[in-house]
Order: C-alpha cells, then structure tokens, then sequence
C-alpha cells in the first residue's frame, strides 16, 4: 500500500513536470525522481521508529507505575503485618506483666494464712519446750509445707518454667481426709481474733473423688482467712453438702460464713464487679478475688451475700466426679463432748482475785493475746496461792480458748 502511494506520487508529479513548458524542471524532476520515494519511505520509517519508540516508552511508564503501585501495596501490607504483629507483642508483654503481678498478689496474699497457724502453734510450743505436742508440731509441718509449695511455685514462675498461673493438676484426692487438713488451718485462722470455727457437713459425700485438691484448698482458706480478718469474738462456719447426679458424678456446695461486720452494699457491689471484670484487683476482697479465679477454673461458681453487721455468706459450686464404688462419710470425727461436771468442779476450785486483777485478765482473753496471757500466768504462778487458776487458765490457753479464759475471769470469786 506504501509503494502503490508512492507510484502514485511520482506519476502524479512527472504529469504537473510534462504539462508545465519548463525544460529546466522536468530535467530537475528526472534527476531526482528517484531520491523522492527515498524520501518519503524514509520520513515514513523514521515517523514509525518515533510512534513505536513512543508506544514502547509509555508502556515502559506504564509497567513502572504498575510495579510502583504494587511495591507500594506490598510494602503498605508488611507495614501492617509488622504493626500488628508488634501490637500482638505489646499485649502479649503487658499480659505477661499482668499476670505476673497477678502471682505475686496471690502469693503475698496466701502467704499470711499458714504463716498465721504457724505462729499460733509456735506460741503454743514456746512455753514449754520439753513438751512438745506432736499434733502442733505436725500441723506446723503442715503448714510450713503448704507455704514452701507457693514459694516455690513463685520461683518457678520467676524462671518462667511454671505453666499459666492457677493451672490444674487434678488428681485422685481423698475428701475426708482434705476437709481435716482444712479444719485444722481454719481453726487456727480463727483464733487469731477469737472466733470459733466449725465445719458442718450436710450429706454424705464420697470419700475419693478427682480434683486439684492444692487449688480447692486455696480458694477455701481464702475464702476463710477472708472471713477471720473481718470477724472478731464472732463465729466461721464451712458448710458442705453434695448431690449424686448418677454417673459417679457429684454436685458439691461449699459455703463460708462469718458473723463479722459484713460489708455496706457499696462495697459489696465494688467487689462483685471486681470479681467480673477481667483484671481488675480490689484491695478490700483479693482474697475473694482469688477464690473466685480458682473456683471458675474448676468451672465453678462463686456468688457473695454480705450485710453490715450481719457477716458474709460465700457459696460456691463445683462438679466432681468420684471414684466408682467409692466409699461415703459424712462425719470426719464424733463432736466433741465437753464434761460440764469437769468443768464445774474446774471453777468451784479457782482462787479470789481483786477486782483490778479480774478485769486484766478478763481484758487480756478479749484482746486474745497468747504473749500477754502467758506473761500472766508467769506473773500469778507463784506456787501455791493460785494454782488452781492457774492451772485453769493454762489449760484454756493451750486450747486456745480464749472466751473460757474470759468466763474464768467472771467466775473467779472477788477478793
């Protein structure tokens, strides 16, 4: 189609050159016929190098931009990838930060309770060394041995080789046996500020069941050392009763009361939004704050009913399964049975004290200080002149019964 234009070209100009009467022109047309053409081929090869240079160089934009956009796009992508992936570490770090405090709250915060039997057993021991009761000594053992375990699991911990905190080891635990060890702990946890404890067991229960008992255990002396703090000369009680709902499973209730100062519905409903919140601390109930973390590990319930001046009520509720045909109890030990006769003949025999002398001792029982009273007794045993009294009063002692001390007081005739 080029050359066909061309042709066309050149016979159209050697017309115009035979037409014109100009013999100079068509000799200067036959001489450069041909370089025309040339000409014109030339123009058009170099306009189609330019066009394609051109095509080829905005395609070459094109495919630039185009690879501009998607590094652009990839680089965009790893700037968020990395982001969130830093921002994951931030919250996995302060996580670790918080439950890391979180341990130690609840270590520090257990740490007091058998620290708090131990002192009280070691008062009992003090006064006469030679005489070393075993059953003091073992619960001493018991507790010294509970407080090294949660020493132990916070150094763990420190070197990072302890699973998540308040993780479950459940294993095959003996009841009966627990809720002694249980008894023990509470009743020198009560004592402390004077209070009686007693644990009632309201239906038989399987002796064998599978549980964390080191967990279960926590989370009851909490709710118990939770109760003696804001009990004073009053009562704790730990309530038991359980349901067999057939395939060797039992639905158990455990409750803790208190006859303390309870708490105003402020405080109340500040705690139980502590309990819910995820991690949030309260000062006031840590120890219910721990009790509860446990408890709902276990896949318990905790719920609190308190009332100013009526004490606390702590009540949760865990699924458990027993050991097939295990056996059932309902009673760890008979009561015990006080000889009211004993104890009469007891006070028929204390000697007169002066009134200033009765109201100290009387005061002394109330502030239940084990230091205080035995200076007492060192003070009044001088031989014979109170050796009943003193006798009396060393025998409630060493029971810790310090409301018998306060009833000798009232009892001992007046000089």
């Amino acid at each position: 189609m080029l050359l066909v234009s061309v042709l066309a070209c050149c016979a159209l100009l050697r017309t115009v050159a035979l037409l014109i009467p100009n013999i100079a022109l068509v000799q200067l047309f036959e001489q450069y016929a041909l370089v025309l053409p040339a000409l014109i081929v030339g123009l058009f090869v170099i306009s189609s190098w330019a066009y394609q240079h051109s095509h080829q160089r905005h395609q070459a934009q094109r495919t630039l931009l185009q690879w501009q956009s998607q590094q652009q796009e990839r680089l965009e992508h790893e700037v968020k990838y990395k982001t969130r992936a830093l921002k994951e570490a931030l919250e996995q770090a302060e996580q670790r930060s918080l439950e890391q405090k979180e341990l130690l709250a609840y270590v520090s915060h257990d740490l007091r309770a058998p620290v708090s039997a131990i002192i009280a057993y070691l008062q009992l021991m003090h006064r006469s060394p030679s005489k070393i009761d075993i059953d003091k000594l073992a619960a001493v053992e018991r507790s010294a041995t509970y407080q090294l375990a949660l020493i132990d699991e916070l150094v763990d911990y420190a070197k990072d080789e302890l699973q998540p905190p308040l993780a479950l080891n459940e294993q095959l635990v003996d009841l009966s046996s627990l809720l002694d060890e249980l008894t023990k702990y509470a009743h020198a946890l009560a004592h402390r500020q004077r209070n009686k404890f007693s644990l009632q067991i309201q239906s038989m229960l399987p002796v064998q069941i599978y549980l964390d008992g080191k967990r279960l255990q926590q989370a009851v002396l909490n709710l118990l050392s939770n109760a003696a703090k804001f009990t004073f000369d009053g009562s704790i009680d730990l309530k038991l009763q359980g349901k067999y709902v057939g395939r060797d499973k039992w639905h158990l209730r455990f409750e803790v009361s208190d006859s303390g100062s309870g708490m105003e519905p402020e405080v109340l409903a500040r705690i139980q939004k502590s309990l819910t919140a995820s991690r949030t601390h309260a000062k006031r109930g840590l120890g219910l704050l721990i009790a509860q973390r446990i408890i709902e590990k276990m896949t318990g319930h905790l719920s609190i009913d308190s009332h100013l001046g009526r004490g606390t009520n702590a009540v949760f509720f865990l699924m458990v399964k027993q050991v097939s045909d295990s056996p059932l109890f309902q009673a760890l030990m008979p009561p015990p049975t006080s000889d009211k006769h004993s104890e009469h003949k007891t006070m028929q025999k204390l000697e007169a004290l002066q009134e200033e002398q009765k109201y100290e001792l009387e005061q002394l029982a109330r502030r239940g200080n084990w230091s205080d009273l035995h200076a007492w007794i060192d003070a009044m045993d001088n031989g014979t002149d109170y050796q009943g009294l003193v006798g009396a009063v060393r025998h409630a002692l060493d029971e810790l019964d310090f409301e018998q001390i306060g009833n000798i007081a009232r009892t001992a005739p007046l000089r």
